[in-house]
């Protein structure tokens, strides 16, 4: 937990240090704050998102990557030990659905699991989850600098910090993440990448694409680059790493991002 620590850090440095850092991520905040739920644009923002959206999300990949055919059986291949409960965190969990699903299903599998919820938005619903024993425990708190106590099994992220913080804090947020993962374990995040401009206004552009990238006029390299250069800087701390695309009509009928990262940790 020593790297992932020291990602945190790093992170919170660079928004003290870099002034256009903090007002990207301030600007981006309150966009979310006051629009993500309820603009047209933000249609891959699904609080009601649950188990079906994201085995479709991240099936595909787990299969190219020969972790399993599906969520459930990666999740049950992750080695944990004899009577250790399956210990899963998420980045941004909407309104707990997914988690609480997760729970139930793994359970039939005769897996037990130990569920957290990191984020800002819907503590309401996801208190009232925790209470009845959906998700083990809500930790309302900006992604970026949360740090669990001790490594866990699975990570998932979809549309939680590693989608909306700047692009100042994001390789800090992802390694973050990366490194409070046990060996064998697994993370999967939902990308939003676009390439070309479009004839839209400024907002409309930036809502409609989703806030993992920086505004297209400022792109400064091409996707491709940037999605290897994650793949290498993740597969030199002992990873394996790999981005895929989901096929449109999948993005539009689900609402789900258009790419994933799928990450297992091997040392």
């Amino acid at each position: 937990m020593k790297e992932a620590k020291r990602h945190v850090e790093r992170a919170k440095k660079r928004l003290r240090e870099d002034p256009e850092a903090r007002y990207d991520r301030r600007f981006k905040l309150d966009r979310i704050k006051d629009r993500a739920h309820t603009s047209p644009f933000m249609h891959h923002w699904k609080a009601e998102r649950g188990f079906l959206h994201y085995n479709t999300l991240f099936s595909s990949g787990l299969q190219s990557m020969r972790l399993g055919r599906g969520l459930i059986e990666a999740l049950v291949r992750i080695p944990r030990g004899k009577g250790r409960p399956l210990e899963v965190l998420e980045d941004g969990p909407g309104i707990g659905i997914f988690l609480s699903e997760l729970k139930f299903f793994m359970n039939a599998e005769g897996v037990k699991t130990v569920t957290t919820g990191v984020g800002v938005h819907h503590v309401k619903e996801l208190k009232e989850a925790e209470k009845e024993g959906k998700i083990d425990k809500v930790v309302r708190m900006f992604g970026e600098f949360y740090l669990p106590r001790k490594p866990v099994h699975a990570i998932f992220s979809v549309n939680g910090s590693i989608l909306y913080t700047t692009g100042a804090l994001r390789k800090d947020t992802l390694l973050k993440f990366a490194s409070a993962l046990r060996k064998g374990g697994v993370m999967m995040v939902g990308f939003e990448f676009v390439e070309k401009r479009t004839p839209k206004s400024y907002l409309s552009q930036v809502m409609d694409t989703g806030f993992s990238e920086n505004p297209i006029e400022e792109r400064r390299m091409p996707i491709e680059k940037e999605m290897r250069g994650i793949e290498r800087a993740l597969q030199k701390r002992g990873f394996r790493a790999q981005f895929h695309p989901i096929h449109q009509a999948l993005v539009k009928t689900y609402s789900i991002p258009n790419w994933t990262l799928i990450i297992k940790r091997e040392r």
